[in-house]
This record gives structure tokens, sequence and C-alpha cells, in this order.
């Protein structure tokens, strides 16, 4: 039944398998505070946009977090401030 998941700035990392099979999961922001998302964590939420709101390349990304998800945008930062 979940549906839209938003991560609260602060948290660091999102766990491995977190929102696993999550298949109702539209719509997930994740903050700037996040360094990681673990193994498939977002895996098969194949209707989930995903949002996070910095670079690529500043973050520790596990196998497959976001295996069939719909749509994952990364987010300059400068943006959000």
């Amino acid at each position: 039944e979940l549906k839209k998941v938003v991560i609260s700035e602060g948290v660091k990392e999102i766990g491995d398998y977190a929102f696993r099979y999550c298949e109702n999961l539209r719509k997930v922001e994740i903050p700037e505070s996040v360094e990681e998302v673990g193994i498939s964590a977002f895996w098969r939420c194949d209707n989930a946009e995903i949002t996070l709101k910095k670079a690529k390349s500043e973050f520790i990304i596990g196998k497959d977090a976001f295996y069939n998800c719909k749509s994952v945008e990364y987010v300059e930062e400068e943006i959000w401030n």
C-alpha cells in the first residue's frame, strides 16, 4: 500500500532491501544527507519515480539498488539551496 516515501534530512543510509518489492510505490524523495543506498534497496519498485538531491558521483550505490524502477533522477544540490 505504500505509495510515497520522503526520507528525512539527516538520514545517512538507506539499508539493503529497505523497500524491495514495494510495487505500489510511486514517488521517492531522497535528501542530500543520504550517502549510501544499499543493495536492492528499491528492487522491483517498478512504478517508482526516485529523486536524489545530489550528484550520482557523491553516492555509494549498492548492486541493483534501483533495479527496474521507472525513473531515477539525480539533481545537483545547488538547486535545493
